[in-house]
C-alpha cells in the first residue's frame, strides 16, 4: 500500500497547469512557423490567392514582431492557439482566417507544435551527448600520466584499469545515444493533418507541410499522429536513463577520484553534475508516471499541455548535466593540447589533436576504432536531423519573402 500511496503522491503533486509565459516560451516559435507553412501551402495549392497570402503573412510577422516586445496583451481566450488566429483575424481579417482554419485543425497544431518542439531538444541534447562519448574515447586514446593506474569500485573485487573503465563509460554513453536516436526516428513524424485532412475543402499537401516544418515522413494515421502516446515515453524515458546514468558517474568520481591529484577543485562541479543530472530524472519520471496514469485511470491516452511542458523542462538540467560532464573530462594542457586548459578539465596532457600519444597495445587499438565507428554511424542520424530542421527553417523563410516580395509568385520549387 505504502507503495500505491507514493505513486498517487507523484501523480497529484504533479506540474500545474502551465502559466501563459510557460506556453509562449516553449510553442511560440512552432506556432508561427506552422502558420507561416499553412499559408505559404495554401498559396502554392491555390487555395489562397497570392495577395491574400501576402496579406496573411505581413500579418503574422506583425504578430511575430508584437511578440517579440512583449507586447501580446493576455486576452483570457482559453485556448493558446485558438488566441492566435482570434489576433490574424484582427489584422489579416476574418475570412481569411476562416480559411486557415479549415485548413488545418487544433489538434493538429497542439501535437505538431509539441513534436516540434521535443525533436528540437532532443536533437541537441543527443548531439552533445555524442561530443562527450567522442571526448571520453579520444582521453582513451591519450597518455594516462595524470590518471591513477586503477580506480577501485564496488562492482569489482579488483581495481578497474583506466582505460577499460573509459571503453565501458564510453559504451554506456552510446547506449544513451542509441535510445535517443530510436526515440527521436519515432517523433520525427509529422502529424499536421491526420486529423484535418479527411474533414478539409481541398485535399491537404501534407508532404510539403512535412517538409516546411522540418520532419522526415509523415504519421500515417490520426490515432498515431495524436493519441499514441509511445514516442513520448520512450523520450522521456531514454531521458531519464541518460540522467541516471550520468548522475552514478559523477557518484563514482566523488567516491574514487581516477585522478592523481584526486579530487582538486572538482567536487563543486561533479556535485552540479550530480544534482542537474538527479533534477532531470526525476523531472522524466514524473512526467512518465502522470501519462501512464492519466492513461490507465482516464483514458486519455495523450499528455495534456502540463505533462508537455514539464516533459520539454526536463531537457534543460538533462542538457547542463552532459555539458558538466563533458567540461570535467575535457583533455587540457598547454598551448599544444587537445584542447585549452579547463578550470575542472580531467586530463592534462600534450597530445595532439591529430596525433594522438598511443600507450595501449595493439588490442585497445582496435577496440578504440571499432567504437569510433559506432559513434560514427549513430551521429549521421543525428546531424541528418539537424541539417533538415535547418534546411526547412530557410526554405520557409525564403518562400515568405518570397510571397511578401512578389505577390505574383509563390515561392514553390
Amino acid at each position: 500500500m505504502k507503495t500505491f500511496r507514493m505513486l498517487d503522491d507523484v501523480v497529484h503533486d504533479a506540474a500545474p497547469a502551465p502559466s501563459r509565459e510557460s506556453l509562449l516560451r516553449h510553442y511560440w516559435r512552432y506556432l508561427m512557423r506552422i502558420d507561416y507553412a499553412s499559408t505559404v501551402t495554401m498559396a502554392e495549392c491555390g487555395f489562397l490567392s497570392l495577395e491574400d497570402a501576402a496579406l496573411s503573412l505581413n500579418a503574422l510577422r506583425g504578430i511575430e514582431r508584437e511578440a517579440d516586445e512583449g507586447a501580446i496583451p493576455d486576452e483570457g481566450a482559453g485556448d493558446f492557439v485558438d488566441e492566435a488566429l482570434e489576433r490574424l483575424a484582427r489584422k489579416a481579417g476574418a475570412p481569411l482566417t476562416d480559411r486557415l482554419k479549415a485548413f488545418r485543425i487544433g489538434l493538429d497544431v497542439d501535437h505538431t507544435m509539441f513534436r516540434m518542439a521535443l525533436k528540437d531538444r532532443l536533437a541537441v541534447l543527443t548531439d552533445a551527448l555524442f561530443d562527450a562519448a567522442s571526448l571520453v574515447l579520444a582521453v582513451a586514446r591519450c597518455d594516462e600520466a595524470a590518471f591513477s593506474a586503477a580506480i577501485p569500485h564496488e562492482a569489482s573485487p579488483e581495481p578497474i584499469a583506466w582505460r577499460p573503465y573509459l571503453f565501458g563509460l564510453f559504451d554506456m554513453l552510446m547506449r544513451d545515444g542509441d535510445r535517443m536516436t530510436l526515440a527521436m526516428r519515432q517523433i520525427d513524424r509529422s502529424p499536421m493533418g491526420t486529423v484535418a485532412a479527411p474533414h478539409a475543402e481541398i485535399a491537404n499537401p501534407r508532404e510539403r507541410m512535412a517538409e516546411l516544418l522540418g520532419f522526415e515522413r509523415l504519421q500515417d494515421n490520426v490515432i498515431d499522429g495524436v493519441l499514441a502516446i509511445d514516442g513520448y515515453l520512450a523520450v522521456q524515458s531514454a531521458l531519464q536513463t541518460m540522467a541516471l546514468a550520468l548522475n552514478r558517474l559523477g557518484a563514482d568520481f566523488m567516491r574514487n577520484p581516477p585522478w592523481t591529484d584526486r579530487l582538486g577543485d572538482r567536487a563543486e562541479a561533479i556535485q552540479d553534475l550530480q544534482s542537474q543530472s538527479a533534477l532531470a530524472a526525476r523531472k522524466a519520471a514524473k512526467v512518465i508516471v502522470v501519462i501512464a496514469e492519466a492513461a490507465v485511470s482516464t483514458g486519455t491516452i495523450r499528455p495534456d499541455a502540463a505533462a508537455q511542458i514539464a516533459g520539454l523542462e526536463a531537457f534543460e538540467p538533462g542538457l547542463r548535466a552532459v555539458r558538466r560532464f563533458t567540461a570535467l573530462i575535457q583533455p587540457t594542457g598547454g598551448e599544444n593540447g587537445i584542447e585549452t586548459a579547463s578550470p575542472n578539465g580531467l586530463l592534462s596532457t600534450t597530445a595532439q589533436k591529430d596525433s594522438f600519444t598511443l600507450t595501449q597495445d595493439q588490442a585497445d587499438i582496435v577496440e578504440a576504432n571499432r567504437r569510433e565507428a559506432g559513434l560514427a554511424s549513430l551521429r549521421r542520424h543525428t546531424g541528418a536531423v539537424i541539417n533538415r530542421m535547418r534546411w526547412a527553417d530557410q526554405t520557409l523563410a525564403a518562400a515568405v519573402d518570397g510571397l511578401i516580395a512578389e505577390p505574383g509568385t509563390t515561392g514553390k520549387r
